[in-house]
């Protein structure tokens, strides 16, 4: 990797854009997903800061009020857990570390200002590893506002990452925390995910796993 790839991927964290989920500009909009099928949920940790009121728009559950379990703003991941709403959720089929050159897609939320509910798919190869910052991993993706926090699933629904940001002098290219970071950090707060099953017949994107486990997370920032 260049030393170039390597200075935009070391500033990254710093250089995120946050997209605003109404035309009023009063709520910061992301992407999250379950991790658990009871209801916890991983997102970006910019999307989640300094919030007076998490909001999640769940499948078959409307507009629910989430709390902050967790935060690494090293990893600029963070956890969410929701009241008992009595639903099983789908969840990727676990998680592992992704080689350069595997293909990945996600689906995303509050891109589209007038509609921030409506999902949009991404898909990226992963092309290289930070030096300085070994947690994060390049994507040949060019990544919208809105899309932080997204989960990136392989063709076997398997966990590789989570997008956090993309480049400010390349847009074209996206960042994303590893699948062996965010399994450290699930493990810390007491999450163990099962190995990926094998799987027959990869899912052609957007595969159903993908559409039924990504959600949108709104934030209401504090005065």
């Amino acid at each position: 990797m260049s030393a170039s790839l390597a200075r935009c991927c070391a500033i990254a964290l710093l250089c995120l854009s946050v997209s605003s989920g109404t035309a009023a500009a009063l709520v910061r909009s992301g992407t999250g997903f379950f991790i658990t099928a009871d209801g916890t949920i991983l997102t970006s940790a910019h999307v989640v800061k300094d919030c007076r009121e998490i909001a999640v728009f769940p499948p078959l559950a409307g507009r629910v009020v989430a709390s902050l379990r967790a935060s690494s703003t090293s990893l600029d991941i963070a956890l969410l857990t929701l009241p008992d709403l009595g639903i099983r959720f789908v969840v990727p089929n676990g998680i592992r570390e992704p080689a350069i050159g595997t293909r990945a897609q996600t689906v995303a939320y509050g891109i589209l200002r007038e509609n921030p509910e409506q999902p949009i798919g991404l898909a990226g190869t992963v092309i290289g590893r930070d030096e300085n910052r070994p947690p994060l991993l390049v994507l040949d993706a060019q990544v919208d506002q809105g899309t932080s926090g997204a989960p990136m699933l392989d063709a076997s629904d398997t966990l590789v990452g989570v997008v956090i940001g993309r480049y400010t002098d390349t847009p074209e290219k996206g960042v994303m925390v590893s699948g062996a970071a965010i399994r450290s950090f699930l493990a810390a707060q007491g999450i163990r995910l099962q190995a990926p099953r094998e799987v027959d017949q990869p899912s052609l994107p957007p595969s159903a796993v993908l559409r039924d486990t990504t959600l949108l997370v709104q934030c209401v920032p504090r005065r």
